[in-house]
């Protein structure tokens, strides 16, 4: 799901820069939903690994802290490499190793790069805590009742299925909102910045047209977040699926094993 939601957007590149160039569109709404197209498909797929993140700490506890930085830190570098060198090529080459191509990798890739790891560490510190604590009081009320003979609850008891697609008290849905909450701020941001340089550049607000384009895209950022959290309960929920399949058939073949 990432690879494809990263392939979309890699497309979206080329044809942003050739709308955006030629005469005949770069003054109409084309270039503006090319770029919203391209934003709808990165988000779906930086969603798509906080959603792995959040599964795996649950899962797995603090052993699965490692999963979701080494998924984000490969991902985003790899993200920023490549759309980086489609802009490159479309726009006339890759630059060469004596002629600005070692300050362009590190402001314009890793920088990036560096910048999404430290949205991902900001979503992490919230959403895992909530996680590790849930799982800690989990294993000490399993603790007791083993220790008295009893039999205690799976953990998924409590968290899945999901009781509303808005239950915070929820440790899942809590991580998915903390998800869309990081990632609609970060997105604002770049919004603020880009209006800013365009305003710097002589690019300021004209008209009644650019207005609506400069409001329709902070707009656009909040839809962004609510994308991102139903793309985050979604591959949760498959998850918990795929997850129950896997242990229906494991016993299937244990039970015939046995037999």
């Amino acid at each position: 799901a990432i690879f494809v939601f990263y392939a979309l957007y890699f497309v979206t590149v080329p044809i942003l820069l050739g709308v955006t160039a030629d005469a005949a569109y770069k003054n109409t709404l084309i270039p503006q939903l090319v770029k919203l197209m391209g934003k709808i498909f990165e988000v779906c797929g930086i969603a798509v690994i906080y959603a792995i993140s959040i599964f795996s700490v649950y899962r797995r506890g603090r052993a699965g802290i490692g999963l979701g930085y080494l998924l984000c830190g490969i991902t985003a570098l790899v993200k920023c490499l490549f759309a980086q060198t489609v802009y490159w090529l479309v726009s006339g080459g890759i630059p060469a190793f004596n002629n600005g191509l070692i300050g362009e990798l590190i402001w314009l890739v890793v920088l990036p790069a560096v910048l999404e790891l430290a949205q991902f560490t900001v979503f992490f510190m919230i959403a895992a805590k909530r996680l590790l604590n849930y799982r800690r009081g989990y294993e000490i009320g399993r603790d007791a009742a083993r220790s008295k003979g009893a039999e205690y609850p799976s953990i998924d008891t409590w968290v899945y299925p999901f009781d509303g697609a808005f239950d915070f008290k929820n440790p899942l849905l809590f991580g998915g909102l903390v998800g869309g909450f990081v990632i609609t701020v970060s997105k604002i941001v770049l919004s603020i910045l880009e209006e800013i340089d365009m305003a710097i550049n002589g690019l300021v607000i004209k008209n009644t047209g650019d207005l609506l384009l400069s409001v329709g895209g902070f707009v656009s950022d909040f839809a962004c977040g609510i994308l991102a959290y139903t793309v985050i309960v979604f591959v949760i929920i498959k998850a918990f699926e795929l997850n129950g399949k896997n242990k229906k058939e494991s016993s299937k073949e244990n039970n015939h094993e046995g037999h």
